[in-house]
């Protein structure tokens, strides 16, 4: 929780240069390592993971936050995060 709007706002536009910097870097990694008809299925994927997952994440977590509460989601995305980090 930001102590100060200022916190928050800064906060916000680090993770929008984040954000922003993520699709181009993943796509160029596909376009480096897949060729012809791989390239076309990896971007499949990427784009079913991205923009699926998203559409997936926003219903599942307002189902969690209307059933269990809101602090639910933080910690499962520790979780999530803590997998990733392992695998």
């Amino acid at each position: 929780i930001a102590p100060l709007p200022a916190f928050l706002i800064i906060g916000r536009i680090i993770q929008g240069l984040s954000a922003a910097c993520i699709m181009p870097s993943t796509l160029a990694i596909i376009n480096e390592y897949y060729i012809g008809t791989r390239r076309q299925r990896a971007l499949s994927y990427w784009s079913i993971g991205s923009w699926g997952g998203s559409g997936i994440c926003t219903l599942f977590c307002g189902l969690m936050a209307t059933y269990i509460g809101w602090r639910s989601l933080f910690v499962v995305l520790i979780l999530l995060t803590l997998l990733a980090m392992y695998l």
